[in-house]
Formats: C-alpha cells, sequence, structure tokens
C-alpha cells in the first residue's frame, strides 16, 4: 500500500543520485582544507595532551564520587503492575 507523501522510487532515486553528485562535488572541492585540518589538529595534539588528560582524570574523579543512593535502579520510572 503506498503512502501518500511517499515518493516513487524513481523520483526517490533521481533524488539519491542528485545528492551524492552535488555532495561529492562539496566533499572533493573541501577535501583540501579539510586534510590541512587534519594534519594541524594532529600535530597539535602532543601539546593538548596533558589538559586533556587532566579533563579525564577529574570526570573520572567526579563521576565516581557521585551519591549511589541518588541513582534510579532499574534504569528508569517505576510503572505499576497491571494484571
Amino acid at each position: 500500500m503506498k503512502h501518500g507523501i511517499q515518493p516513487d522510487r524513481w523520483e526517490a532515486t533521481l533524488l539519491a543520485a542528485m545528492l551524492a553528485v552535488v555532495g561529492s562535488i562539496f566533499l572533493f572541492g573541501k577535501l583540501g582544507v579539510f586534510v590541512q585540518t587534519g594534519i594541524a589538529a594532529i600535530s597539535a595534539l602532543p601539546h593538548s595532551a596533558p589538559g586533556l588528560l587532566f579533563l579525564v582524570a577529574l570526570i573520572v574523579l567526579l563521576a565516581g564520587s557521585s551519591n549511589p543512593d541518588s541513582r534510579v535502579s532499574g534504569g528508569g520510572v517505576e510503572r505499576p503492575d497491571h494484571e
């Protein structure tokens, strides 16, 4: 059964092909910028590693110091039992 808002198969295929072409043109046009940004980020990683390690340690300490009684057991809202 076909829904009123669902396009025909050929329309969906044509739309997917057009989006793929436009996306690849955009991606390959910006690929050089992405590569340069990635190289800069990788070269900056050793300089930012101590700060990142400090943040990870701080998050682990804060997560470990939370009160276990304040957590919800069972993963959610309690629902009344219906028979």
